[in-house]
């Protein structure tokens, strides 16, 4: 019921109103006492996870060959894009540690290599981020571009990297 959970002001109540829908088992673990505090980043990446593990069980069922490896692909930029947004300003703004993020991030749909990641995680802080994100695949576009927020550069570099793939696609799919 969508006007109940616009009314809920516990995670009780939200688990009421979103009774019977999937949403609820990936919910009901972060149901708290009305002292103690939610785990927000948890629960965003606990809700991350299942939208994007269900993307990628339609993408197994819809697609095979090469659409499968084209439409993941593109999936694999989104969500590389969002992985650097999210250590970026995770480290940034709350000067988060490697666990911490890793606990917050999808990485089973990457194009990045472990490496990359861990040389991310690892940075000791939001400039190191921008530093070890240049020998990553995407360090070239980063290094191309001139950006305020770090998100700017993450959309422009899924625009070119989907640009690109539309443009010498032969598959209508993509």
């Amino acid at each position: 019921d969508l006007f109940q959970l616009a009314k809920a002001d516990t995670m009780a109540e939200v688990i009421k109103a979103i009774d019977g829908s999937p949403y609820k088992k990936v919910l009901e673990p972060f149901q708290v006492d009305e002292t103690s505090r939610m785990d927000m980043v948890a629960i965003e990446a606990a809700l991350r996870r299942f939208l994007y593990d269900t993307v990628k069980k339609l993408m197994a069922e819809q697609f095979s060959g090469k659409r499968y490896r084209d439409v993941a692909a593109v999936m694999q930029t989104h969500l590389d894009m969002i992985a650097v947004v999210d250590i970026y300003r995770l480290k940034r703004l709350f000067g988060s540690d490697a666990q911490q993020i890793k606990k917050a991030l999808y990485f089973d749909l990457t194009a990045m290599h472990k490496r990359h990641i861990d040389s991310l995680l690892d940075a000791p802080d939001a400039d190191g981020v921008l530093k070890a994100l240049k020998h990553t695949p995407y360090g070239r576009m980063f290094d191309k571009h001139t950006f305020l927020y770090i998100e700017d550069i993450a959309l422009r570099v899924e625009y070119e990297y989907n640009r690109h793939a539309f443009r010498f696609s032969t598959n209508p799919s993509v």
